[in-house]
């Protein structure tokens, strides 16, 4: 399993990798304000990143959230860069963007289901 390819695919690893992880923390009934100011990442830009994968301070985003979650930016970054790799965080991404542009015309998304990876830390 090698690195992400180009700088593009990097940025998409790591906004979909940070949609996946503030998605995950506002269902363990963490408000999104609550979010914005235990990880100093503001509510328009976690917002942002919700309502369509996409947020202005993809870096500093990450590095914020690994401070929040106990973690180092490097370990993140690894976990997002392999989970990108791998394919998961390339279906989660397209499955997301699926459900984010029919949510825009008033469609349900098609399934809840999400993967399984990373909860942890």
């Amino acid at each position: 399993m090698g690195m992400a390819r180009s700088l593009d695919d990097r940025g998409d690893a790591i906004r979909w990798y940070l949609h996946l992880r503030v998605s995950q923390e506002l269902e363990r009934s963490v408000s999104l304000s609550e979010l914005a100011r235990r990880t100093g990442i503001n509510k328009v830009q976690l917002s942002q990143l919700m309502n369509s994968g996409k947020t202005g301070g993809g870096i500093v985003s990450l590095i914020r959230f690994a401070e929040y979650a106990g973690r180092t930016p490097g370990s993140m970054l690894d976990e997002a860069l392999a989970w990108w790799e791998d394919g998961a965080g390339k279906k989660y991404a397209e499955k997301k963007a699926y459900d984010l542009a029919g949510a825009a015309f008033g469609h349900a998304p098609e399934s809840s289901r999400r993967p399984s990876k990373p909860a942890a830390g």
